[in-house]
């Protein structure tokens, strides 16, 4: 029942937040948050709240839980609870202190494992994840298992730690409406006195570039090519400019044609794998067809004893061709 009872619980602070904000009328958003009007999210115990960098705009939210306090008894913990700042002036954070007495923390924090960036994950961010996979998959009490059976623990053991899908950053081969979706972050507009929304027409001044000369030189990889022509009553077009140089319009299949290497077709991949197959088998389907199984022929360096005979014929020694074609007993099967 308690999951159940905490959902119940969490709507009416849910109802009680976005009372305080329609009433209050100046609440400004986090700008990550704004097109869909996000002021928290909950998991377990643990609220995360989100609002512009703003007094009153924490203000509003503290009211809010103070009102949930009253009628819950649930009280935040002062000492678990941290608050995060992003292009907020000194001054200003000092004014929410005094709102939302919670001590300053820097990111990343990881939560379920994973952690939280306000830029996208790089690898250096997953090694804490990676090693602690590798420490419980390539334990020696795991040597022994077959390759369904190793492929079943790395499924247990991701599963145990609750990763989830990370998508990798994806970059549009384009000219689109404003400078942030450009590879520049919100950070790097701000610092240098730019709207975070300026549009690429903005930026253009007869035909060359009216940027700051250090804001040209730290993104040299896009502003040292020739500013695109600028159509006015045109609406942006999504292109895609393949490896030949043809621009064509962006569709995902436009873009795996293009980006995909042309490998030679399997053609008996279907023999084993198919919704229907049972692991263990067609690994070794697999594994045989690469001959790459651990036949006794596999083994034969130097002096062989001689009793390396095949176990159901005991004829010869065993290998691929004699196991699957030659011998009587798998014939017969």
């Amino acid at each position: 029942m308690s999951p159940y009872l905490f959902t119940l619980v969490m709507e009416v602070l849910n109802l009680m937040i976005k009372r305080k904000i329609e009433n209050d009328g100046e609440f400004k958003y986090h700008w990550g948050c704004e097109e869909l009007k996000i002021t928290h999210l909950c998991f377990a115990d643990d609220l995360i709240l989100f609002s512009n960098g703003d007094a009153h705009s924490v203000a509003v939210l503290r009211d809010a839980l103070n009102e949930f306090s009253g009628a819950s008894g649930l009280i935040a913990s002062m000492d678990k609870s941290q608050a995060f700042y992003g292009n907020v002036k000194k001054s200003v954070q000092n004014d929410i202190s005094t709102i939302m007495p919670f001590k300053v923390g820097e990111l990343p924090i990881r939560y379920l494992g994973v952690p939280l960036l306000s830029t996208r994950l790089y690898a250096k961010d997953c090694v804490i994840l990676v090693d602690k996979v590798k420490k419980r998959i390539f334990d020696w009490k795991n040597k022994s298992l077959s390759f369904a059976g190793r492929m079943q623990l790395v499924s247990s053991v991701l599963s145990s730690l609750q990763v989830f899908g990370l998508p990798c950053s994806s970059c549009q081969n384009r000219w689109c409406m404003t400078l942030k979706d450009q590879f520049i972050e919100r950070r790097d507009l701000y610092n240098h006195g730019l709207d975070p929304n300026v549009s690429v027409a903005d930026i253009i001044l007869n035909g060359e570039w009216n940027l700051p000369n250090e804001f040209l030189l730290k993104f040299d990889n896009i502003f040292s090519q020739k500013p695109p022509l600028i159509m006015q009553n045109v609406n942006d077009r999504v292109l895609w400019l393949t490896k030949k140089g043809k621009k064509l319009p962006f569709t995902v299949k436009t873009v795996w044609d293009d980006i995909c290497e042309e490998n030679e077709v399997v053609k008996w991949s279907k023999l084993v794998w198919y919704s229907q197959s049972i692991p263990r088998h067609s690994f070794i389907v697999w594994v045989a067809i690469l001959n790459k199984l651990r036949t006794q022929d596999k083994y034969m360096a130097g002096d062989t004893p001689h009793i390396l005979c095949c176990p159901f014929c005991k004829c010869q020694k065993d290998s691929h061709c004699h196991l699957f074609f030659e011998c009587s007993f798998p014939c017969e099967v």
